[in-house]
């Protein structure tokens, strides 16, 4: 391989040529547009989104030339896909009442139908059993369970339509009583149709259960069920033969925080960056920047395959537009940064703790040695905090799309918020209180700033952020049990040598070097200082 070469220029050099940072009404728009859509991979809406993603990228400068390029791969060729179009759910005696409905992909409780359901032909009217207080043969079906284990069990009784319960979920109880939470359910296509209740709705049809007259539903559903290839996006601003930086983002599910927020702010970088690139006094980057949307896990699976070997670090957005709650108050959305797997996972040394998203017993232990050690998280608090927030690290949950780039080698870290009441409902929507543009703006700016470090600067910053933390980190430990000073310093010894792979040939320009050689003696100092087994 012959050798990296790359143009260093000073902290602060290219701030000159990317002047507007994120556009937070633009990326406010594209949230707009995307929740609109129920995106589920290959369906019309998801289409619709890509299109519309595709055309911003386009208009910002992308097409099809050597320095702005995107394109379209191929994931499956052929998918079976799924859309929901309309439903209703409405209690027709003893008295009648309406329960839920949706008149198109857009209104709020079209969640009522989980993903894969069928719909129905005609209406069905079916009386109403709870699980195991009689027989579901054709009756609408008022389950316990959480759907994705038990409607292929339910289903061998032939209910004419399964309810699901608002709080019967993984993700634990929903935090009001309109929120209708979405899941998956592995139905064939004359399976019975699957429903999910919001509270208000579960609580209006047990009330009619306890009077004990016999309750009659109707419930008419329409879905769209079809086949057709499901794509990604790449877009790319091409460099030279650094490591490159790759942002991705899931395109699919429907809510606005989840992912449509992840989308508006990679895709608000992209423009931003290629704004500056075409520029005639902005010089080419020093290393390629990638920008990937598309299927959760399997367009960032797609990515670590093809791009693998010339990637240095990846960033998964998802979920970064909710404003923060108060620091410390109970079930608060924190602004986080999750790590790959390392020695946080039994020794926190400052690492914040778990998001919740998992409970604490299942992050435990566990072992770090076979990924890759990487300063990036670290990197990313200390860029976010900079550009405004309390943000934090915390231990590996996995579940986004950095997964995948770590199991292909590429170290890479999760961008996120995290308690969010709305997760996986109906009423994760834009709004006040669920997207904020400021926070939109914030998230793209810091990673601007990252941006423009590594690929046209000369990395003094991100090696100046990655030495702090490895001090701070150190120091914790110095008085802390000698094995989990051994094992940070060890995972530290191993991260900083990632560094200056990224780094390349700025890792021998000052004052990166001597940032360098101070982390190093950091290192030295640290290990020498543990305490004894």
């Amino acid at each position: 391989m012959p050798p990296r070469s790359a143009a260093p220029r000073p902290a602060g050099a290219a701030a000159a040529w990317f002047p507007d940072g994120l556009d937070p009404d633009l990326a406010l728009s594209l949230v707009a547009f995307l929740e609109q859509r129920f995106r589920e991979p290959g369906n019309t809406p998801y289409r619709e989104a890509l299109d519309e993603l595709e055309a911003r990228l386009r208009h910002a400068g992308f097409g099809d030339g050597p320095e702005l390029h995107v394109e379209r791969w191929t994931l499956r060729d052929s998918a079976p896909t799924w859309e929901p179009l309309a439903a209703n759910l409405e209690i027709v005696a003893p008295e009648p009442e309406p329960l839920l409905s949706f008149a198109s992909g857009a209104d709020r409780d079209r969640t009522m139908l989980l993903i894969g359901s069928p719909g129905t032909d005609r209406p069905l009217e079916a009386g109403l059993v709870e699980e195991g207080e009689g027989d579901p043969k054709g009756r609408a079906l008022l389950a316990r369970g959480v759907p994705e284990e038990s409607y292929a069990r339910l289903a061998r009784d032939h209910p004419a339509f399964i309810l699901f319960r608002p709080d019967a979920r993984w993700e634990g109880p929903v935090a009001g009583d309109d929120a209708i939470p979405f899941a998956d359910v592995p139905a064939p296509p004359d399976g019975p149709p699957a429903v999910r209740l919001s509270r208000r709705a579960e609580r209006r049809l047990q009330e009619r259960l306890d009077k004990g007259a016999p309750v009659v539903l109707r419930l008419a559903a329409a879905v769209r069920l079809d086949r057709g290839p499901v794509q990604m996006l790449h877009a790319e601003i091409r460099g030279g033969d650094l490591p490159g930086l790759a942002f991705a983002a899931h395109l699919d599910e429907p809510g606005a925080e989840d992912n449509a927020s992840g989308v508006a702010v990679a895709a608000g970088l992209a423009q931003a960056i290629a704004a500056g690139r075409r520029r005639a006094d902005t010089p080419p980057p020093n290393r390629s920047l990638h920008f990937l949307f598309g299927p959760e896990l399997d367009h960032a699976d797609e990515a670590g395959r093809r791009l693998g070997r010339s990637l240095g670090w990846a960033v998964a957005l998802d979920q970064v537009g909710r404003p923060p709650g108060p620091p410390g108050a109970p079930g608060a959305t924190r602004a986080l940064v999750e790590r790959a797997p390392d020695p946080s996972r039994r020794w926190p040394a400052g690492v914040g703790p778990g998001s919740g998203w998992l409970d604490s017993a299942s992050l435990a232990g566990g072992s770090w040695s076979d990924n890759p050690a990487s300063f990036l998280p670290d990197t990313l608090v200390a860029f976010l905090r900079a550009a405004g927030g309390d943000w934090d690290s915390h231990p590996f949950e996995g579940g986004s799309d950095h997964v995948p780039f770590l199991s292909h080698g590429v170290p890479s870290a999760l961008v996120w918020k995290f308690p969010d009441p709305t997760y996986h409902t109906s009423l994760d929507r834009l709004g006040a209180g669920t997207i904020d543009a400021d926070e939109l703006r914030r998230v793209g700016d810091a990673l601007l700033e990252l941006v423009r470090s590594l690929a046209w600067e000369d990395g003094s910053v991100v090696a100046a952020a990655a030495a702090s933390a490895a001090a701070n980190r150190l120091a914790a430990l110095a008085d802390g049990p000698g094995d989990g000073c051994r094992a940070w310093t060890s995972w530290s010894e191993r991260a900083a040598a990632d560094l200056e792979r990224i780094l390349g040939p700025l890792a021998a320009v000052e004052p990166t070097a001597g940032t360098l050689r101070e982390l190093r003696q950091t290192l030295q100092t640290g290990r020498a200082a543990c305490p004894p087994p």
